[in-house]
């Protein structure tokens, strides 16, 4: 396994294991910060709608992190089998 592709997959299993970790973080202090922010961009917003799509969105980045990694596995997997580097 090569540098790059490494770092490719390193990339991938951060999204996987943020994205599965986001639903549990928006209710943790380490997100009070990013909620006060967004109530003062947003102050007709309702806090647990915030709290809640920010939550569902976390699912949907560790679904692109799976897809980046089965597509650079199956990338590189072939650019082996016809030669590349």
């Amino acid at each position: 396994m090569n540098h790059t592709e490494k770092w490719l997959k390193l990339i991938a299993i951060i999204h996987i294991v943020g994205g599965l970790l986001l639903p549990l973080i928006v209710f943790t202090p380490v997100a009070t910060p990013y909620f006060e922010h967004l109530l003062e961009t947003f102050p007709q917003g309702d806090l647990t709608s915030m709290k809640f799509l920010i939550g569902v969105f976390g699912p949907t980045v560790a679904s692109w992190g799976g897809l980046f990694y089965y597509a650079v596995d199956k990338a590189l997997e072939e650019l082996k089998r016809i030669g590349g580097s």
